[in-house]
């Protein structure tokens, strides 16, 4: 009847799985090559190649939002108000 869980996670395993098979499979030297590729490019200024790296090395930024409150405002009417755009908030089609 129903499935548990992501039906598409099976299928990014069978990739993963396959990416580690063909890594290994030469002691890893192709994976080399390819960061020292990506290495390469963003040392010619490349700032795409330059942001995948950091991200990799020191995580992706968090985005930041701000806002502003209405210090008058309760956290019933909140609650409230979430409770009304949740009403409007269209729902899919079965």
């Amino acid at each position: 009847m129903f499935q548990k869980g992501n039906k598409h996670a099976a299928k990014s395993k069978v990739i993963e799985g396959a990416l580690r098979r063909a890594v290994a499979q030469d002691d890893g030297e192709r994976l080399r090559r390819m960061v020292e590729a990506i290495l390469d490019k963003a040392a010619e200024g490349e700032l795409s190649h330059a942001a995948w790296i950091a991200d990799r090395l020191d995580g992706k930024a968090r985005q930041q939002i701000e806002m502003e409150v209405d210090a008058n405002v309760t956290f019933n009417e909140v609650i409230a108000k979430a409770e009304e755009l949740r009403g409007k908030v269209r729902k899919p089609a079965a």
